[in-house]
């Protein structure tokens, strides 16, 4: 086979790929998103995403993903609302749920996915972390701090 004609058949398939129902709906699940986030108040809107919908309309159940336990409570708070106004924007939703992922912030400004703040211990805190490492017998408390030390990046 030669380069003209798998570069033929690549274009021909990424081609069917864009216009196929598949992409239809990724481009239909994107505008959902928008919708929601439009609706929210903008100190939450970089903490939501959208996790796909659950079952078939007219049951479907849009998921939510939420970043933390006080976003999920003011989102919690809008749901009638939200739903309502989703259904208003033409989406056939018969309800809404919440799911937590708080490993990540979801930046969508700069569409990016952001790692949760690690906590950082002091040059001193390190050494009596190690300190008490050393001064352990074999146990499982000694096993955790080798793996806590182990891991830890300054």
């Amino acid at each position: 086979m030669n380069q003209y004609h798998t570069q033929t058949i690549f274009s021909k398939s990424v081609g069917n790929f864009l216009e196929g129902p598949l992409f239809d709906e990724v481009r239909r699940l994107a505008q959902l998103e928008q919708d929601v986030r439009a609706y929210l108040p903008p100190a939450i809107r970089g903490q939501i995403s959208t996790g796909g919908l659950r079952g078939q309309a007219p049951h479907a159940e849009l998921v939510l993903i939420v970043t933390s336990s006080s976003v999920a409570t003011r989102v919690r708070q809008n749901l009638p609302s939200l739903l309502r106004y989703l259904q208003s924007k033409g989406w056939n939703l018969s309800g809404l749920r919440i799911r937590m992922q708080p490993d990540l912030i979801v930046d969508h400004d700069k569409n990016r996915l952001i790692p949760r703040k690690q906590a950082m211990l002091s040059v001193a805190g390190l050494d009596s972390l190690k300190d008490l490492q050393s001064s352990l017998t074999d146990s499982p408390l000694r096993n955790a701090l080798s793996a806590l030390l182990a891991r830890y990046v300054p």
